[in-house]
């Protein structure tokens, strides 16, 4: 009896956790700049360097920039920000929306 109540509490233990991930993952994939239908519209380029500053990684580490790069869609054009974090080195991009800045 001893050893299946054990076991029910290994396993509750294990789920609270896996939902837990589950429920972090989601709000992370809808945090604005996620994906380029989440992008930021920024109306000029220092726009983005304030956001990319302010950016926190899960762990509490501010993100360093790796590089930038550009894609369209459309009549839409983005750029594309690759972060990392310098303490869990945790990679992710987050994208913006520059449209506005070329009209």
């Amino acid at each position: 009896m001893t050893g299946l109540l054990m076991a029910f509490a290994v396993l509750a233990a294990v789920a609270a956790v896996g939902l837990r991930r589950v429920r972090r993952l989601r709000a992370e994939r809808r945090r604005p700049g996620a994906s380029i239908d989440r992008a930021v519209v920024v109306r000029r380029f220092d726009e983005i360097d304030v956001r990319l500053a302010a950016h926190v990684c899960r762990c509490g580490s501010h993100m360093g920039l790796l590089g930038e790069s550009s894609t369209t869609r459309g009549a839409q054009r983005f750029r594309v920000s690759r972060l990392r974090c310098p303490e869990c080195e945790r990679e992710e991009r987050m994208y913006f929306d520059v449209t506005a800045v070329f009209h």
